[in-house]
């Protein structure tokens, strides 16, 4: 019994539903019902307008028509029976035909993505090299004046290119950089409140008087060094992208990784199963030739003992039609009897749509 109430239909809650459903009806007009019957494009052929969902899922319908045409033409099926049968074998090649475009669209697909990573990996590596260039070589045409002092401009385009936190070699840069600021900064913590340029550190002696042109040369110097590195290092760095045109790479790059790999693969085996049981099928039924033959057993050819049970010297003759079935040689007395093959799951088979429920 269950244990939810079901609920009372009152002369009021019969109304409301006879007023809601008048609403929405479903389609009405002939573009609407022509859509409907469209709707159900699962597996194609079942849509009522056949051409219509070949179409919606990006197939040719006249190109089904074609196989369809062949397959008659190569079966020419005799009974109405055995063109349902041709029929059902032409759409099974079809959707073998799909699962195939169905891999191969996939595989595509990934590399196009492979593809794009790597593009955008190689505009992103040219973006950052053309930047950095630029940057550089702008404050090196500036340390070329004699005049020329640190501010805050020259410190913002080091840290873009270096970092807030350089080391090693960028450390020394940064240093005969700070050591270029104008003579008589402040140092670093006690500039006046009103004070507007970049403040000295007091471990960095500023450069004066003749001092300054080998600091500023030095610099330059530096500089130019860093942009023949990174000229080298970004030649490098594209050189990591051609794994992306590597024949074995893209052959592994290409294996189904797609979340429903497994479901294509259970599909096109489920497919070609149809094909070569409908195949089967309409061949046993060109050779005339019934996979079980039927065998009686006539009364009056066996001899009965006592209690209507055959005896041990009985002859029982099977009816069997010799034309159809050849006759096998007798084993040899000598050899033992073969044990039975049958097995626990004779008769089933791991096709996905005849296993529904299993």
């Amino acid at each position: 019994m269950s244990l939810t109430k079901k609920p009372e239909m009152t002369p009021e809650k019969i109304a409301a539903n006879q007023a809601n459903g008048r609403l929405s009806s479903g389609p009405a007009t002939p573009e609407g019902l022509e859509r409907m019957r469209d709707a159900n494009t699962i597996h194609g052929y079942y849509s009522q307008a056949e051409g219509e969902a070949l179409r919606a899922l990006g197939e040719d319908p006249d190109g089904f028509k074609q196989a369809l045409k062949d397959a008659i033409s190569f079966w020419q099926p005799a009974t109405p029976f055995e063109a349902r049968l041709v029929k059902r074998l032409a759409r099974a090649l079809w959707r073998c035909e799909r699962d195939d475009r169905w891999q191969e669209s996939a595989s595509v697909r990934q590399l196009q993505n492979l593809d794009a990573h790597v593009a955008r990996g190689i505009r992103e590596v040219e973006a950052k090299f053309k930047q950095g260039q630029a940057t550089l070589k702008g404050l090196v045409e500036a340390l070329k004046k004699e005049d020329f002092t640190t501010g805050f401009d020259e410190l913002l385009i080091f840290a873009d290119v270096f970092g807030d936190e350089p080391k090693g070699k960028d450390r020394d840069t940064e240093v005969l950089l700070y050591r270029l600021l104008k003579p008589g900064t402040p140092v670093h913590g006690k500039a006046p409140a009103d004070f507007e340029g970049p403040e000295a550190m007091p471990d960095l002696p500023i450069a004066e008087g003749h001092h300054r042109p080998a600091v500023r040369r030095e610099l330059r110097e530096r500089l130019e060094a860093e942009i023949e590195a990174w000229k080298a290092a970004h030649a490098e760095t594209l050189k990591e992208f051609e794994f992306a045109t590597d024949r074995y790479y893209r052959d592994t790059a290409r294996a189904l990784s797609h979340p429903q790999a497994e479901l294509m693969l259970r599909s096109e085996d489920s497919n070609f199963r149809k094909v070569e049981r409908l195949t089967t099928l309409l061949l046993r039924f060109r050779s005339k030739t019934s996979p079980l033959i039927p065998v009686s057993r006539p009364r009056n050819e066996e001899k009965l003992g006592s209690g209507g049970v055959p005896t041990a010297d009985s002859t029982s003759v099977a009816t069997v039609d010799s034309s159809a079935v050849p006759l096998a040689p007798a084993p040899a007395a000598t050899c033992p009897p073969k044990p039975p093959t049958h097995t626990q799951y004779e008769g089933a088979t791991h096709d996905v749509d005849e296993n529904k429920g299993a």
